[in-house]
């Protein structure tokens, strides 16, 4: 027995040797896995600053948050002077999100829907071993294994939980929830005086209950928010025409989404500047500043689409219109390099070099010293120094 114990936990041993060593090898072969691996271990990763940005938005409304994907408005609006410019759509940390977008009551029903999870299948585990196992002449059991593996996949999930995004993305999810069900459901043998079926189906009413009603709110949704997506992926690959496609389908059945009007400014603004004829541009402009109109009727707090209005503003060579959406931008995303860079190109349009070499210098500022627009910067200074040897 003892030789046989020996084998078994020096081939478990080798094993995981083995796997961390592939993944080692794998990691560090491949610059992308490479570079995603440093950065989780760099005492500056931009990880702290995310986390310090939901913190803030916690403090806004610390009880019931301030709502679902909120984050996507407040990390851009909270990042810290001179911090991260990569765009923060998540935060990077299920708790501190959950925390900042439900607020502390939605953080402890979170915690206590798992911990019951868990300890439900914990109990299974002790009930299985207890009798099952204990006096059988061959110790297996299906139930034991589903339990074991679900709750290891559980504490994976959760850990990593800590410095990813994993509940956010839809597969992830549902494996999540399907691990949940699996523990929740009653594997322990049944004793006497304890809760029958009926008694123990009472407490599937309010989920199944509240199933229905999501079920209910979310169908109608389903056409509009797939053409939304589709309409997402085309501008992504540069096919304008099937992304206007796609958002006016998904107008059809929804008007309430914004993203879908967004979709289709964007597809003409980004195919307006592909046209070198101006008369055709200005009409592309004019139709994307028209669904942008469309679109902040329903969602103004988007500082990516301030900016782009501001562009198409530009464009027609409505400046003071489009200084506004720049304003705004600035307001909703005031530490982001980008921001500040397109609002100093708007005043090279204008020539009015001071300000923009004011804007150039804000963002190299708010962006740790940032290389973007270092050419740009010594190509206005060297035309205000000429425009005041002129002057002279």
């Amino acid at each position: 027995a003892s030789a046989w114990r020996f084998t078994t936990i020096s081939a478990f041993i080798l094993t995981v040797a083995g796997l961390l060593g592939t993944a080692v090898v794998f990691i560090f072969s491949r610059d992308y896995m490479k570079g995603r691996f440093q950065a989780t271990f760099e005492l500056t990763n931009m990880r702290f600053e995310m986390w310090e940005a939901a913190l803030v938005q916690w403090h806004m409304m610390p009880w019931i948050g301030t709502g679902a994907h909120t984050f996507l408005i407040y990390g851009r609006m909270f990042r810290p002077f001179g911090g991260h410019q990569h765009d923060p759509i998540l935060a990077h940390n299920d708790y501190v999100q959950m925390l900042a977008e439900y607020g502390l009551i939605g953080f402890v029903l979170l915690v206590v829907f798992v911990v019951l999870h868990i300890g439900s299948g914990w109990d299974t585990v002790k009930e299985i071993s207890r009798t099952r196992l204990k006096n059988a002449l061959e110790r297996r059991s299906t139930s034991m294994a589903l339990c074991v593996a679900g709750l290891c996949a559980i504490s994976v999930i959760l850990a990593h939980s800590v410095v990813d995004f994993n509940m956010h993305i839809p597969g992830t999810a549902l494996i999540m929830a399907a691990l949940l069900g699996m523990l929740a459901t009653p594997m322990k043998s049944e004793a006497p005086g304890k809760p029958g079926f009926l008694a123990r189906a009472g407490w599937a009413v309010p989920p199944v209950a509240a199933a229905i009603l999501l079920f209910y709110d979310a169908t109608p949704r389903f056409q509009s928010e797939w053409h939304a997506e589709k309409a997402r992926v085309a501008l992504r690959e540069g096919d304008f025409s099937a992304a206007k496609k796609h958002a006016r389908r998904g107008l059809e059945t929804r008007q309430d989404n914004p993203e879908l009007h967004f979709h289709i400014a964007e597809a003409y603004l980004f195919g307006g500047a592909r046209i070198p004829i101006p008369v055709v541009q200005r009409g592309y402009y004019l139709k994307a500043i028209e669904q942008f109109e469309l679109g902040m009727e329903l969602n103004e707090w988007d500082s990516n689409r301030w900016l782009n209005m501001g562009q198409a503003f530009d464009g027609l060579g409505r400046f003071e219109e489009a200084a506004e959406a720049y304003d705004r931008a600035i307001e909703l995303d005031p530490y982001r390099t980008q921001v500040h860079s397109i609002v100093a190109m708007h005043y090279e349009h204008q020539q009015e070099w001071e300000k923009a070499l004011a804007s150039y210098e804000r963002s190299r500022a708010v962006g740790r010293g940032a290389s973007a627009g270092g050419e740009r910067i010594r190509i206005v200074r060297q035309i205000l120094r000429e425009q005041k040897k002129a002057e002279k």
